[in-house]
């Protein structure tokens, strides 16, 4: 930034000043995201600049006010700083009020081309719902925890959550203990169709950004293993690990065409549904929720590791109409996200 200066002919000071001079006008107009930036740039340039440092205090805690009606670039980027600064509150306030609001409707759910589990496809219709636009992070589930004496994740350390992994996704978790978090926040988990509707938006896309696979806007990593315990030491321990989950919103790119991130990718996630290969012959047509067998939960979108030699599959388990399975609460792969709505 000093250098970008005295090549324009500016002083660092003066680019300071004229940054804080621009988020000064802009927070006078009530334009809080661009004050935000230029306050932002103006600290980073001087990060001792007084103007600066409480501009950038003002303008984060009204974007914090304006959740969730800010765009995603730029809530991520404020879920950012916040975490930079070590405020955790705010990181809080943003993620609890982040949701979705999706419109009632037909929809399609399911392939006509994929595995058998998503055949046939057919439009179901939805009741108007919300959906939170991220998993759940460790920072909220300690929360939680706290608040109820449940027991921490096998890989958080001493009941705590890694250091720097304040907003990554909370996985580990049982079905069970997924459905009573969003209980306690009022809410409850998606069902297949809502999570689906969610992630391939009003058009039915086949990934949440469009109809191709783009490595670039999802966190999902190919590596062949037999060790099933790693994967938990990579997340206590990441250091140089060849895999690892990243904070929610990572990468912008790969939000869904609603705003909804990381459906494709980080986390995988439980769903309200029991899971049945045949269901989609069967289901109601109507706000549909698979109610059995009794034995196995639906866990929808692909995960931060993939353990195969095929890349392909990988590919596929980033689809939207991908479908799978799980009754353990050992795996280090999935998480959650809460929904509200009629269902």
């Amino acid at each position: 930034m000093v250098l970008m200066a005295l090549i324009a002919g500016c002083a660092p000071g003066d680019l300071t000043d004229g940054h804080v001079a621009a988020g000064d006008t802009a927070a006078a107009a009530g334009d809080w995201i661009a004050a935000f930036e230029e306050y932002r740039l103006a600290a980073e340039a001087d990060p001792d600049h007084e103007a600066a440092t409480l501009g950038l205090d003002t303008a984060a805690d009204r974007l914090t006010a304006m959740v969730p009606g800010l765009a995603v670039a730029t809530e991520v980027q404020l879920l950012r700083w916040l975490e930079e600064q070590d405020r955790l509150s705010g990181v809080a306030a943003v993620l609890n009020a982040s949701v979705v609001s999706i419109r009632s409707g037909w929809t399609e759910m399911g392939s006509t081309t994929g595995r058998p589990d998503e055949q046939p496809a057919r439009p179901v219709y939805l009741d108007a719902f919300a959906i939170d636009r991220y998993e759940v992070t460790n920072l909220q589930y300690a929360t939680y925890l706290h608040h109820t004496g449940e027991r921490a994740p096998v890989y958080w350390i001493g009941g705590a959550y890694p250091d720097g992994a304040a907003t990554q996704p909370v996985v580990g978790v049982s079905w069970q203990q997924a459905a009573s978090y969003c209980t306690s926040m009022g809410k409850r988990l998606p069902t297949e169709a809502e999570w689906e509707r969610a992630c391939r938006g009003e058009s039915g896309l086949d990934y949440p950004w469009g109809e191709h696979w783009e490595a670039a806007n999802l966190n999902t990593t190919l590596v062949p293993l037999n060790d099933l315990d790693q994967p938990w030491t990579w997340l206590a321990f990441p250091g140089d690990a060849p895999a690892q989950l990243r904070s929610v919103g990572d990468p912008v790119g790969g939000a869904s065409t609603d705003g909804v991130c990381n459906l494709a990718g980080n986390a995988a996630e439980w769903v309200a549904d029991w899971y049945d290969r045949d269901a989609y012959s069967t289901l109601e047509r109507v706000n549909p929720l698979g109610a059995e067998p009794r034995w196995n939960h639906s866990i929808r979108g692909g995960a931060w590791l993939f353990r195969h030699d095929d890349p392909d599959l990988m590919v596929e388990q980033g689809r939207c109409m991908f479908r799978n399975s799980s009754h353990s609460a050992a795996d280090p792969r999935v998480g959650f996200r809460c929904a509200a709505g009629s269902s």
